[in-house]
């Protein structure tokens, strides 16, 4: 099978991290062909090169340039055949509905990694031109659905990560509590919540009978939130208690936490936060998203508390770290969980849908 992966993207978010996880499980299958088409320059083509797939690039400056189409279509002459042309971002969206129009062999499959509404009405269009929409939750599906793209076309698929390359929860023996969460700092991903919660959790810390525990909470994430958030901490009292690590690495940040606290209400990275904390070995609190109910299971895998509430996510952090006995379970739950969303789990989901696409006869 012939597979081509486009992720146009400048930034490495949650949909580059998903598309590279993918490339790489369909690497380990060793039967098919596997070219990623990415950004010339991009941190997505660098990680790739890294674990040996094969990349295709397209400089800055030809994107959305007719050149830069040309230079597309001169690849699938070069390497004539069927195949699947698979986009996850909406720079390559359009370029892969252009593309399919051009050559009849190819099989199109659009991924949408974010609940981001579409008002561009050409964008919509070119998402239409896909044989299949992959949604990685049922929110995203839902705002698919609203852009009139048809319930036949849509299909939800969660997306996986490797787990085998995320280090493991260090045991500090410090008896200071560290909170993790990350995420990129922008709207929807619920910091905002988390910080206002600190001054209630530091309450419950003082009105307990027992010696209130030394603790902090640090966030691994930039954005254009970054100023609000350190102003709204300055104002509530509780910037000491703060950490901001700008753009660093989970793999880095996590292992090093004891619990992760994952706050987004919708938005980029619902799911990915709880697998990477699952992976790490952290017991997780999370909001009772939408993404997050799909995810996770309150009490099995996570601790949810109530999307948007800073109170009662306050009272779930204090009583998460005072019960070792359910942070063992979480942490149980969360292992068996991260089977369902491993990258060869999500490679076989799409696995399926290439070999239903390519069984398609046009006339």
């Amino acid at each position: 099978m012939n597979i081509v992966l486009m992720n146009l993207s400048k930034e490495f978010l949650s949909g580059e991290l998903q598309t590279f996880f993918l490339a790489r499980g369909l690497q380990e299958s060793s039967e098919h062909s596997i070219v990623l088409i990415c950004r010339d320059g991009s941190k997505l083509q660098a990680l790739a090169r890294q674990h040996d797939i094969e990349v295709f690039s397209l400089a800055s400056g030809l994107l959305g340039r007719a050149l830069g189409r040309l230079k597309l279509r001169w690849f699938f002459r070069r390497n004539p055949g069927r195949w699947i042309v698979h986009t996850h971002d909406n720079i390559s969206a359009a370029l892969g509905a252009d593309l399919s129009r051009k050559h009849t062999d190819l099989r199109l499959i659009h991924s949408r990694h974010t609940p981001e509404r579409i008002s561009d009405g050409k964008l919509q269009d070119k998402i239409r031109a896909g044989l299949l929409v992959a949604c990685e939750t049922q929110e995203i599906a839902f705002i698919m659905a609203e852009a009139k793209i048809m319930p036949r076309s849509l299909k939800i698929i969660h997306g996986g990560i490797d787990a085998s390359g995320y280090p493991k929860r260090t045991n500090r023996g410090n008896g200071r509590i560290i909170f993790g969460c990350g995420g990129r700092l922008e709207p929807g991903n619920g910091h905002e919540t988390l910080i206002r919660a600190l001054p209630f959790f530091q309450k419950l810390a003082e009105s307990s009978a027992a010696c209130p525990p030394a603790w902090e909470v640090r966030l691994s994430g930039s954005g254009p939130l970054f100023e609000p958030l350190l102003e709204l901490a300055k104002e509530l009292g509780v910037e000491s208690r703060l950490a901001f690590l700008g753009g660093q690495d989970s793999k880095v940040v996590f292992p090093d936490c004891d619990l992760l606290v994952a706050p987004a209400e919708s938005g980029e990275g619902c799911s990915l936060a709880l697998m990477e904390g699952w992976a790490v070995g952290l017991p997780i609190i999370c909001s009772d998203s939408m993404a997050h109910q799909e995810t996770a299971v309150n009490l099995r895998d996570a601790l949810w508390f109530a999307n948007g509430n800073a109170e009662d996510l306050a009272e779930k952090m204090w009583s998460l770290i005072a019960d070792a006995t359910l942070q063992n379970k979480l942490m149980a739950g969360g292992k068996e969980a991260l089977q369902s969303f491993s990258h060869t789990a999500m490679t076989g989901r799409y696995l399926e849908c290439y070999e239903r696409l390519l069984a398609i006869n046009f006339i």
